[in-house]
């Protein structure tokens, strides 16, 4: 896989006010810069955001609406249900909205999708399920925008309906409920439009209870950074808030998958969330039901969070060997089938393949072949699919473009889910290439890495890299610092190198720093050969020592060894 490099070149000249208003160095000014961050309110917001630079609830559309028929719900002492999703972000949005009404002691039931019986989204079986509990109000999480069928069914049998999601309108049609709060309405003109499913139900909590709600911001930030929704504006705020938040081990679930997990950082960062707590989480609806991760959030008896968050490992584990399987299997038939000097978009299907991880193997695929990807598990004549994107390509458009094909979709510009029938597969495939050859070029095929800056090992100092957790936290929209550094040499073998990861020491006569690499793929051991590294630095602690830890984006050889 060819990977390009761009060094991103910044014009610091006007800028040096900024440096001694926020007493920054150079380097972080200029990756501040590379962001998109040159005001001075612009870097204060960035560096220093606060709650109180969140905007007003109310600016959302349907806010004023949802609130004055929540509140007559309290009144009427109404029982309510709210309906969830499976995923991280459903589940938290879902487990904050119970945290608000446990506290307004309004009765709630919770409904959350079974992912193999029901699928994704707000369901006439959700309705019917409500109808017989005797609710005559639902609320929606992270759902509900694309369901103007199930919520016409639900005023038919005299149920309010409360929409609250954060996906794409699709066409024209708005579910006739009481009350749509989703930022991507036409004609709302809040500030911001990428909030999480559970960033949406924190503004709802907001307006109801006001900062009361902010206690329940660990499971905000939980919900946002497994949306891979981007970590900026008010997202940025939201997450960083959070983490504080899960510091504090005030969610006694948390606390328990997080010991589970054999999470011991005093610290908290995104990629806990990312990679430790929320795959975790996701297990439980990626396998079937997430009531376990649902009961995980709210639980309040230690001995009971702890079995959960044993059941949520146990099941992670299981999803782990599952994507193993399945990935193995894909990759096989993308090579086998996929015609790589025509197509554009790697579709792939099988009978069987579990649906709860196609995502992550999509995921995958993308990885291994720098494509946008989907990969659909077929059950009886049906196929339910999820998809990925690249840079440069967005998958919801696609799909749109070729939603003949289809009997449902949903998702965003990096990632979706579909539904279609068997015999559609080849025509849909033939489509969405079709409609790729357009709009991706040559060149968006090619892998890039956008390098900040070119440093030598000793430019990264014990201090800077402490600056550098200034622009924590990373993930989507907000990626980690990347740089360059020239002729590094290996210092001694590897200490590890088993083919699915490089743990070396490597020196440029400066410094010695210990390299991580996470699959690296065509990679030649060259004990005397220099080559250039890009990366991402950290500290890593051991034996009571902090040490400098360069973790691998690519590496070149500057003459390829022999």
């Amino acid at each position: 896989m060819d990977t390009t490099w761009s060094v991103i070149e910044s014009d610091l000249s006007a800028d040096k006010s900024l440096a001694r208003e926020f007493q920054i160095p150079p380097l972080v000014l200029k990756l501040l810069h590379n962001r998109g961050y040159a005001t001075s309110e612009a870097v204060r917001r960035f560096l220093y955001g606060s709650l109180d630079d969140l905007y007003d609830p109310y600016l959302l559309k349907g806010m004023e609406q949802a609130v004055r028929r929540i509140m007559r719900a309290i009144d009427k002492n109404e029982l309510i249900l709210i309906h969830g999703d499976y995923d991280v972000d459903g589940i938290t949005a879902a487990a904050l909205l119970a945290k608000i009404f446990q506290t307004l002691k309004v009765p709630f039931l919770v409904y959350l999708p079974h992912r193999l019986n029901e699928g994704y989204g707000f369901s006439a079986e959700a309705v019917n399920y409500a109808k017989e509990r005797g609710a005559s109000l639902i609320v929606t999480v992270d759902c509900g925008i694309s369901a103007p069928e199930e919520v016409t069914h639900a005023c038919s049998l005299g149920i309010d309906v409360i929409v609250t999601d954060h996906h794409r309108v699709l066409g024209h049609r708005m579910p006739p409920a009481v009350a749509v709060v989703d930022p991507w309405q036409t004609d709302c003109t809040y500030p911001f439009k990428n909030l999480s499913g559970a960033g949406i139900a924190y503004k709802l909590a907001r307006a109801l209870v006001g900062e009361s709600a902010d206690q329940f911001l660990d499971l905000v930030a939980l919900g946002t950074v497994g949306d891979i929704a981007p970590l900026l504006d008010e997202n940025r705020i939201l997450v960083k808030s959070g983490l504080a938040q899960l510091d504090k081990g005030t969610n006694i679930g948390l606390k328990a998958l997080a010991k589970v997990a054999c999470l011991k950082s005093k610290k908290t960062t995104s990629a806990h969330l990312a990679f430790i707590l929320g795959p975790r989480l996701n297990a439980s609806g990626r396998m079937g039901s997430a009531d376990c991760a649902f009961q995980l959030l709210i639980a309040e008896d230690e001995k009971e969070a702890a079995r959960l968050a044993a059941i949520l490992d146990g099941e992670n584990r299981e999803r782990q060997r599952l994507e193993r399987e399945i990935t193995k299997q894909a990759i096989a038939k993308a090579e086998k089938e996929f015609n790589f000097n025509q197509d554009r978009v790697v579709v792939v299907w099988n009978e069987g393949w579990h649906p709860g991880v196609i995502g992550i193997v999509a995921s995958r695929l993308v990885e291994r072949f720098y494509r946008p990807s989907i990969v659909i598990s077929l059950a009886d004549g049906k196929g339910k699919g999820s998809g990925r994107s690249i840079s440069g390509f967005n998958l919801f458009e696609a799909l749109d473009g070729a939603q003949s094909h289809l009997l449902e979709f949903g998702g965003h510009e990096a990632a979706a889910g579909l539904s279609i029938c068997e015999s559609e597969l080849g025509l849909f495939r033939d489509k969405l290439n079709e409609i790729a050859r357009v709009r991706l070029e040559a060149r968006h095929l090619t892998r890039n890495v956008a390098v900040d800056s070119i440093v030598r090992l000793e430019d990264l100092s014990y201090e800077f890299l402490r600056q550098l957790e200034l622009l924590e936290p990373f993930g989507s929209g907000n990626r980690r610092p990347v740089f360059l550094t020239h002729e590094l040499k290996f210092k001694g073998s590897p200490i590890r190198y088993d083919g699915k990861s490089l743990r070396a020491r490597v020196t440029d006569g400066t410094q010695i720093a210990e390299l991580l690499w996470q699959r690296p793929r065509d990679f030649f051991f060259d004990e005397d050969g220099s080559f250039d590294l890009i990366y991402s630095p950290g500290l890593r602690r051991w034996e009571g020592m902090d040490g400098l830890v360069l973790e691998v984006k690519d590496l070149r050889y500057v003459r390829q060894p022999s």
